[in-house]
């Protein structure tokens, strides 16, 4: 039941650049040893003591700006809104150097919608200059997470997890269709007239309305946590990737020629898709990375704790999205045949990094402040950027405040900007002519759609709002002096 309510929280969650790196919140890091710890680093589930619970809920406010070069140019908008929930526990079950513990997380988020898009009625419609690469979708993978591990002497901790990742995969975009319709007139020894100054022309496109594709795939982690001193503590921990395979349904929904084109309206009302959406089946393929992340802590007096951590993200793994579209249930034979095909769209990702340093201090016992900043690289080269796979270089800046209503309770508001470097691109691969090209040349195939050349712009916020609780912990969980 917990699971179904964190998946309906994020029904509408909306998060740019595709690593969530505030997995738990401000206290999230591969040196946890709260509940935010099986999902960071296992071994930090048995290097504190008792139970730690933490809950945080956190709302995500974004904006990305898509001015797009011409052809075809003109600024679009993107807003990105929705709520991150985060559930963690961690214990020693009484028994010293024990860890257990497991998490409901999203490390995975991504998404955008065209402002102004309405998605169903009289006005479905109202597409933007970036509506042939998005109108509306996300990426979120929500990860159920179990560890155990075993704290040795309270020097070394060892541990391991394993999770259940539900993945879903949801967008509304737009087609044209004329590349196609005109491979038809020509196939009849007809002459259809259009060029490549036609494309992304309103009566001649389709839109792809892929609803929730999902996928429940299966994976690991290990991590280890050494204290060479009392209070300096050294953190490792490794992810594996997975490969998922997102199905679902598909609505397919078709403009129709203008009368003018007398051609190209004929061949449409043939194939019996003027003005008509017609159902079918969909799948989404491609991996999410394996990742390795680590870090040094120092408590540099029992008030005051610092921590440097850096990770490792193995994105060339997502190099393409596979779609299969198949089943179409068109009364037209043709227009069914048409319509089945497998394509690729290039994502090319190359492997990344991130990078920072935090640092919180109490004050008169009840009172915590902090600090965070970090570094994360893109993992989207720029000939392969479009508004559906939008990631910037960004510098992610966040503030805590935290209080201790009673001991064993902490109740705290945390704020992220994350700032987003401008890209400006000028290269993009992607791009489309007619007459259409041979697609079965994988290289033309990847990149046979519009082109994505102009300068993005954007922005994140992240407001924190975070519950943790201590039970039953014991002071010698900590070396001694």
């Amino acid at each position: 039941m917990l699971f179904l309510l964190t998946a309906g929280c994020l029904s509408s969650a909306r998060a740019a650049s595709l690593d969530n790196l505030e997995v738990g919140g401000f206290s999230g890091s591969p040196l946890a040893t709260d509940g935010t710890a099986s999902w960071w680093n296992p071994a930090g589930i048995a290097a504190g003591s008792g139970w730690r619970l933490t809950f945080e809920a956190a709302p995500i406010f974004g904006r990305v700006l898509y001015d797009r070069a011409e052809p075809n140019g003109g600024l679009d908008t993107y807003s990105m809104k929705g709520v991150l929930p985060f559930v963690g526990v961690a214990t020693d079950a009484g028994l010293a150097g024990l860890g257990v513990g497991a998490s409901l997380a999203v490390p995975i988020a991504r998404g955008g919608s065209e402002e102004g898009f309405i998605d169903s009625g009289p006005d479905y419609g109202t597409a933007g200059t970036g509506s042939y690469t998005l109108r509306d979708g996300s990426i979120r993978a929500i990860q159920a997470t179990a560890g155990l591990a075993w704290n040795f002497q309270q020097k070394l901790a060892i541990g391991l997890s394993g999770a259940m990742v539900q993945n879903q995969w949801t967008a509304v975009v737009d087609n044209d269709a004329m590349p196609d319709l005109d491979t038809q007139i020509t196939a009849q020894g007809e002459v259809s007239g259009y060029t490549t100054d036609d494309l992304e022309t309103e009566r001649y496109k389709a839109t792809l309305n892929f609803d929730g594709l999902q996928d429940t795939v299966y994976t690991f982690g290990a991590g280890v946590r050494v204290t060479p001193v009392p209070t300096v503590s050294l953190a490792v921990a490794f992810l594996k990737g997975v490969n998922v395979v997102n199905e679902g349904d598909l609505l397919i929904t078709f403009q129709c020629p203008p009368d003018s084109d007398s051609i190209g309206r004929f061949g449409a009302e043939q194939f019996g898709i003027c003005n008509t959406t017609i159902p079918a089946s969909a799948s989404v393929s491609y991996s999410l990375p394996s990742r390795v992340h680590g870090g040094v802590g120092w408590e540099v007096t029992p008030e005051l704790h610092v921590e440097a951590i850096a990770g490792w993200v193995g994105w060339s793994v997502f190099d393409n999205y596979v779609i299969d579209i198949h089943d179409p249930q068109s009364d037209n034979e043709s227009a069914n045949q048409l319509l089945a095909q497998g394509r690729l769209w290039a994502r090319d990702n190359r492997n990344s990094y991130w990078f920072g340093a935090s640092g919180h201090g109490t004050l008169a016992d009840r009172l915590t402040l902090g600090g965070k900043i970090l570094y994360d690289e893109s993992a989207i080269p720029d000939e392969s950027l479009s508004p559906n796979n939008y990631d910037a270089d960004a510098i992610l800046v966040s503030g805590l405040l935290s209080f201790k209503p009673i001991d064993a309770v902490s109740v705290s508001v945390s704020y992220t900007h994350h700032f987003l470097s401008t890209r400006e691109i000028t290269t993009s691969k992607f791009g489309m002519s007619l007459p259409k090209p041979d697609l079965t040349v994988p290289s033309t195939d990847r990149y046979y759609y519009p082109n994505a050349n102009g300068t993005y712009t954007g922005a994140i916020n992240r407001v924190g709002v975070a519950l943790q609780i201590a039970l039953g912990g014991r002071d010698e969980a900590r070396p001694e002096e």
